[in-house]
């Protein structure tokens, strides 16, 4: 373990580490997301708007996909975890 006084001996090298950093700030916005305008108080606003099902899925369509899956530890301590043949539509019965 180390001690409080070899951690305040070695100081400066936290100081010589942020001097050769120096003052460069590479940051470019990330353009695959957006984001609302803001004004200067850093306060946005959007407005979302919920489409409906499209005419494929039919009159019960639902705006959403069902999801099943299986996760839990096998006999030799391994974890299986995967997507359920139901969530893939196969038609295959489910092994669980």
């Amino acid at each position: 373990m180390v001690d409080f006084k070899s951690l305040k001996n070695n100081a400066h090298k936290f100081e010589q580490l942020v001097a050769s950093i120096g003052d460069k700030k590479e940051y470019t916005q990330d353009t695959r997301f957006w984001y609302p305008a803001t004004d200067d108080k850093g306060n946005g606003m959007a407005i979302i708007r919920f489409l409906p099902a499209p005419p494929v899925d039919g009159d019960d369509g639902l705006p959403y996909v069902k999801t099943y899956n299986h996760a839990f530890t096998g006999p030799g301590g391994k974890w299986f975890i995967e997507n359920c043949p139901t969530t893939m539509g196969t038609g295959t019965p489910c092994p669980v």
